[in-house]
């Protein structure tokens, strides 16, 4: 009887190490897929400002709008507020690198993954420095802009950060 016991324990101990390291397995994909998106949502983010605002562009948001995007903004309204940016800021000088993540998030219901990502990029402009934070979904292996915010920073008037 205690033999069957003890064989027992070491069956379940044997049970408990694999599951923990699968566990541990697990972890560590997603981390290092975590770290993997967010340096690919960084990147597109980089290369979107940077194509968007350098001669403030509202095609080059569109072509990167996801359906959220053009579903609370029009493509006329979007014109506007990069023609308003675009007035008040003047031309890109320099932009630095974006900082944010990205969130894996997984509905059991819908038996879906939704990658998101949030991003701010800040830059400068011939009339004063901005943050511009981005927003984006990957839908299809491809990232995509889900909301597009300009914030003025110390150096805009609050004249400009109206129109903006």
């Amino acid at each position: 009887m205690f033999f069957l016991f003890r064989k027992m324990l070491v069956g379940m101990g044997a049970l408990s190490l694999g599951m923990m390291i699968a566990i541990g397995i697990g972890i560590a994909f997603m981390f290092q897929q975590s770290n993997s998106l967010d340096s690919e949502a960084r990147v597109y983010t980089d290369e979107a400002v940077t194509a968007i605002t350098r001669h403030w562009d509202a095609d080059e948001l569109l072509k990167r709008a996801a359906p959220q995007l053009l579903h609370a903004s029009k493509p006329e309204q979007v014109r506007e507020f990069v023609e308003a940016a675009s007035t008040r800021l003047g031309p890109l000088l320099e932009t630095e690198s974006a900082k944010g993540e990205t969130k894996i998030s997984s509905d059991v219901k819908h038996g879906g993954t939704t990658v998101t990502a949030g991003f701010v990029a800040r830059a400068k402009f011939a009339h004063g420095e901005v943050e511009i934070d981005v927003a984006l979904i990957k839908t299809d292996g491809r990232w995509l802009i889900t909301g597009f915010h300009v914030r003025p920073t110390e150096t805009v008037t609050t004249a400009d950060a109206r129109s903006i």
